[in-house]
């Protein structure tokens, strides 16, 4: 084997130990360092200068490579601005794309997304549990539970879902007037109240019922009746404004002096921004800092919708 093949090979362990890393990073922090996505690209370079000079890539095929990771780091950022990816993941995905090419891409944007699915489930199964709690009560320890909590935006809500093989339980604890409730994080106030409801649940075996016959079976989304497709504010019959972005409770990452683009659907005549009460001239918000800010937008009727969001600085 020559050197560059050995190289080659070098390039292709290395690209496999950076994935392990990204794996590593996200499970513990939450975050996969930009340092790591970069650095796959950096390997993709090297593995691809040396198949050119060995013959076994052509320009051709590495344009290509690089037109497909282009087009996935376009369709993550997308995802990213709806809040369905986080911005490391979106790097991650499109320099990891850089190796699978234009041929095999699908599948192997297929197999992530499983393979991440299964990870999620996993991880989820292995959830801590709340303070108070040594292990899980009598009633559910032969039960199999994953879980998942959340604290909203100013401690206004706090959330626990969670499943087995037959039940799904979600608790919300809150004031119904969205009084904050500084604090009250979802593990600490709404994951108790699951578990007490699974433990009077019925017993069960783990093994997961068949579907009822009339259940609603759909590939995509975009097959849900139109009022199941999103869960967000809908306009009143009055024909009010809707923020359309940045949708509520979002977490929007932004460097120095980057602006927030504003849209919103419906309301009459022309649209007025607020942001913490103080007008805006236009639809480009550059927020003064990180904090979570409540954005609102008035039409000429004076109908109006607001939303909360939190800026944090991106690293």
């Amino acid at each position: 084997m020559s050197l560059l093949a050995l190289l080659q090979t070098g390039c292709l362990l290395a690209f496999a130990l950076l994935l392990l890393l990204a794996a590593w990073q996200d499970l513990r922090t939450l975050q996969i360092a930009d340092a790591v996505s970069l650095g796959i690209v950096g390997v993709f370079v090297v593995w691809a200068l040396g198949g050119w000079v060995l013959g076994t890539l052509s320009l051709a095929t590495v344009g290509l490579a690089l037109a497909c990771a282009a087009a996935v780091f376009a369709a993550g950022a997308v995802a990213f601005a709806a809040g369905a990816l986080g911005g490391g993941d979106v790097k991650l995905l499109a320099a990891a794309s850089l190796f699978a090419g234009m041929g095999p891409i699908s599948d192997f944007l297929l197999v992530t997304a499983l393979v991440g699915g299964v990870l999620g489930v996993a991880v989820l199964a292995g959830a801590p549990l709340p303070e108070g709690f040594a292990s899980l009560p009598v009633a559910l320890r032969d039960r199999r539970i994953a879980f998942k909590t959340g604290t909203s935006a100013g401690f206004r809500d706090a959330w626990a879902a969670g499943y087995s093989a037959n039940w799904t339980v979600v608790v919300w604890v809150g004031h119904a007037d969205g009084t904050p409730r500084p604090g009250q994080l979802g593990r600490l106030s709404a994951l108790p109240v699951l578990f007490k409801a699974f433990s009077r649940l019925p017993v069960e075996d783990n093994r997961a019922q068949p579907a009822p016959a009339d259940v609603l079976r759909v590939a995509s989304y975009h097959e849900l009746p139109l009022r199941m497709r999103t869960l967000g504010p809908v306009a009143d019959a009055h024909g009010a404004p809707r923020i359309a972005y940045p949708p509520p409770d979002a977490r929007i990452e932004l460097g120095a002096r980057e602006a927030v683009p504003l849209s919103a659907l419906g309301g009459e005549g022309r649209l007025r921004w607020l942001v913490d009460g103080r007008p805006l001239d236009g639809t480009k918000w550059v927020p003064d800092g990180p904090g979570t800010v409540r954005v609102a937008v008035v039409d000429e009727a004076g109908h109006s919708s607001a939303v909360t969001v939190r800026i944090v600085e991106r690293h």
